[in-house]
């Protein structure tokens, strides 16, 4: 049935194609009860004489007024015990077995075919298992983080490594091995990876070190134009990166800068925005329930997510479905995504949340609403030509939708915020087509 919906399911009959029929026989008659049905109301239905005893229980379920008082309570004491169960967080904890269950080669991947037994272990090749280290999860996990593990700190560092510039010092993550890149910097490799290992595997202590660097903080466009050409990916670490945001760090930048954020922690799944029918058009026959409230806003990292279909808005800022495991997102420049940050109904939300904001802080002060924009997407004030440039922008939107107020006034139903309506609608509009523009800077898409 699906985890969707699961209210709207009704009661239904049907069959497979690879279900077994029923054979030499047919249904002549079919009866649906609202409760269950005493022995005696069975065998009436069937023909057959039943006994003065066998109505015992038709007469208390509806005759004996003690025995359904009983009942009544009986249920209220039941549906407590399951409110109070289901509030109860359960997880899953895994226990070794007593005795390891025999696991065997299977000849030619024939799981009928058993070849000789085998026992856990590890590639004696990158490390032997420790000594007096038991063969389960825990001297596994001892094999993993001894000092003398060539690939753990190194892997680790190269994915943090990764996040800060884009590209990690070992240009495939995924593949350490023969056919992966060699490092482009395999001292500071190796630096990396020991000092994180020292520091007792602290990720914390190495993204502040990574970020406070002066390699991180090089400006992204070099002195010398020709390095652009001569190191486009930035390999050997001359200039700042240039990252562009991944879709849940572009959706949850949106949402911080209006306000619209909600910074709760923990907690199920949410179901925010997704274009209307996607999940039966896609072929689960399921049902997408919107949520309402908080549930819209929270970060993407709570955002339910099918397996096999991501949400589009992330979809199209190259978010992988999740029927396999990927270290590294390929990074894309299409039309789509330029399409999702001008009419995505929670960025387009976001956008008319966050003009209001800056105009209700700036009063009548256009120019500084611009500048609280700006600054709020972009991390800095404009300069003189920024600020001419959206002034600008703003009195001809500003022209547009008080000649066409109708048109303000539509742009307030994309989303459920409910409008400020002390504002003028011709003024947030226009506003608001400003934060589209900024939004889709190169400055707010990229880092």
């Amino acid at each position: 049935m699906g985890d969707i919906g699961i209210d709207q399911v009704r009661f239904t009959l049907g069959g497979r194609e690879h279900d077994s029929p029923l054979k030499n026989c047919g249904v002549d008659e079919y009866y649906v009860f609202g409760r269950d049905i005493s022995a005696g109301e069975v065998k009436n239905l069937a023909g057959v004489p039943s006994q003065s005893e066998d109505w015992l229980d038709w007469w208390l379920a509806l005759k004996h007024d003690g025995w359904k008082t009983a009942q009544a309570e009986l249920r209220k004491l039941r549906e407590a015990r399951t409110a109070v169960t289901n509030e109860v967080l359960e997880i899953m904890v895994m226990q070794e077995l007593p005795m390891a269950r025999p696991a065997f080669v299977r000849l030619r991947g024939d799981h009928r075919q058993k070849g000789e037994p085998v026992q856990p272990d590890v590639p004696q090749q990158i490390l032997p298992w420790p000594e007096g280290a038991p063969r389960n999860r825990l001297g596994f996990g001892q094999w993993l983080v001894s000092p003398h593990h060539p690939l753990v700190a190194r892997v680790a560092v190269n994915r943090l490594w990764q996040m800060f510039f884009g590209r990690g010092l070992v240009g495939t993550p995924e593949d350490f091995g023969t056919r992966g890149e060699l490092p482009s910097h395999p001292e500071l490799l190796d630096w990396l990876a020991c000092d994180f290992r020292d520091h007792g595997w602290d990720v914390k202590r190495l993204c502040r070190m990574i970020a406070l660097s002066g390699t991180f903080g090089q400006n992204a466009m070099p002195e010398d134009p020709t390095q652009l050409t001569a190191d486009p990916a930035n390999k050997w670490l001359a200039r700042g990166p240039v990252v562009r945001l991944a879709g849940e760090e572009l959706r949850d930048q949106a949402l911080a800068a209006s306000g619209l954020f909600a910074d709760k922690v923990g907690g199920p799944s949410v179901y925010p925005y997704l274009p209307l029918g996607i999940y039966r058009d896609s072929g689960l026959q399921q049902n997408y329930v919107e949520s309402q409230g908080e549930g819209l806003y929270r970060r993407s990292l709570y955002t339910f997510w099918r397996r096999t279909l991501a949400p589009p808005n992330l979809a199209a800022f190259d978010a992988p479905t999740r029927e396999v495991c990927v270290v590294r997102r390929e990074k894309t420049s299409t039309p789509v995504q330029a399409l999702v940050l001008l009419n995505d109904p929670q960025y387009v939300e976001a956008q008319r949340v966050l003009a209001a904001r800056v105009l209700k802080e700036a009063g009548e002060d256009d120019a500084a609403a611009c500048a609280a924009a700006f600054r709020l997407l972009l991390g800095r004030l404009p300069t003189g030509q920024e600020q001419a440039v959206l002034q600008r922008l703003l009195n001809g939107h500003s022209d547009h939708y008080r000649a066409h107020e109708d048109e303000a006034r539509a742009l307030f139903q994309n989303g459920h915020h409910v409008a400020d309506e002390h504002l003028e609608p011709a003024r947030v509009a226009a506003m608001a087509m400003v934060v589209r523009t900024l939004m889709s800077h190169v400055e707010a898409v990229n880092r």
